[in-house]
């Protein structure tokens, strides 16, 4: 897509009629799809276009069926409290199984994910006049991010799910994006890293450094992760050190919080995993992780992991060594 506007969130999905081991949420979506108003509750909504489909010619059958043997999910969807739900046609759900051979229609995977298309507050048509609101963070953030073109609006994060909002319904209790795709569950910070191709050298340090499984088991993490580019700038440097020395450096690049760039202020002091310490400064509209031995720039931030976050930065961080 070009001429993209990327609007990043970080709304938590806490959900509280039902129990999920993600969370996740979106800033207000630009809705330009077709909005149909209806005088009834999310799941009353889906039970009354079963039949005939949506206005738009989409069906939400598959949807209502799989979340309907999920009682806790109805129950949260019935809630007083605004909700958001981006809802999957049947024919995104048909390509969802067809790419997940076996997959157990009643187990965990597809429970967790039906609660990932869920977050609370409107996400709705900037005409409605919703403000832009923080809610709480209760359990590790996951962020996504809206993306806009022309009269497009979709979702897409980490680049590898992504999801055009194709219809939107509004209810009594919040409102229902119609999408065409299902919106698959973040994958841990190494597997989200081989995704992104500029990443290459962080994934094999990493590994060299037997810092995969430990990096990707951390709770509410944040990693800044060097491009390939600045490995590339210090090659000399890093062919130099020893399995420890590596070590100390990629995780002076993970901090033990979850810090997404809307929560950053200029000063703020990040604890990481090698024990030193970091800081944020603000420099010209962007952000600056300053190290001890160098700094370097976020050049794309808030990227969705399923254990926290990743900022990609233009410089590899060295601590003290």
């Amino acid at each position: 897509m070009n001429n993209k506007i990327a609007i990043i969130s970080t709304l938590l999905l806490a959900y509280q009629a039902f129990a999920v081991p993600l969370a996740v949420a979106f800033y207000s979506v630009v809705s330009r799809a077709q909005i149909t108003n209806y005088n009834m509750t999310i799941p009353d909504t889906l039970v009354a276009l079963n039949a005939t489909g949506t206005p738009g010619g989409n069906s939400l059958s598959t949807l209502l069926s799989l979340a309907s043997a999920r009682q806790g999910l109805v129950t949260g969807l019935s809630s007083q409290q605004p909700l958001t739900v981006f809802a999957p046609t049947n024919n995104a759900f048909k390509t969802f199984v067809d790419s997940n051979p076996g997959l157990d229609l009643n187990g965990d995977l597809v429970t967790q994910t039906l609660a990932f298309h869920t977050t609370p507050n409107y996400a709705y048509h900037p005409d409605a006049n919703m403000p832009f609101t923080l809610l709480p963070s209760g359990q590790p953030p996951l962020v996504s991010i809206i993306l806009t073109n022309g009269t497009d609006t979709s979702i897409q994060y980490a680049n590898m799910s992504y999801a055009k909002v194709i219809e939107t319904l509004s209810c009594s209790n919040g409102v229902i994006h119609v999408i065409d795709n299902v919106l698959a569950l973040p994958a841990n910070i190494s597997t989200t890293a081989q995704h992104i191709s500029s990443l290459s050298q962080l994934v094999g340090a990493l590994n060299a450094a037997n810092l995969t499984v430990p990096v990707d088991v951390l709770p509410s993490t944040t990693v800044f992760a060097p491009l390939d580019s600045a490995f590339d700038a210090i090659n000399a440097t890093v062919k130099s050190l020893n399995t420890t020395q590596l070590s100390a450096v990629l995780t002076y690049h993970v901090v033990t919080s979850t810090a997404f760039s809307t929560y950053l202020k200029d000063g703020d002091t990040l604890n990481t995993v090698n024990g030193q310490t970091l800081k944020v400064a603000l420099q010209n509209g962007k952000f600056v992780i300053v190290g001890a031995g160098s700094n370097a720039t976020i050049v794309t931030g808030n990227v969705q992991t399923r254990n926290g976050v990743i900022h990609i930065i233009d410089t590899v961080l060295l601590p003290q060594l």
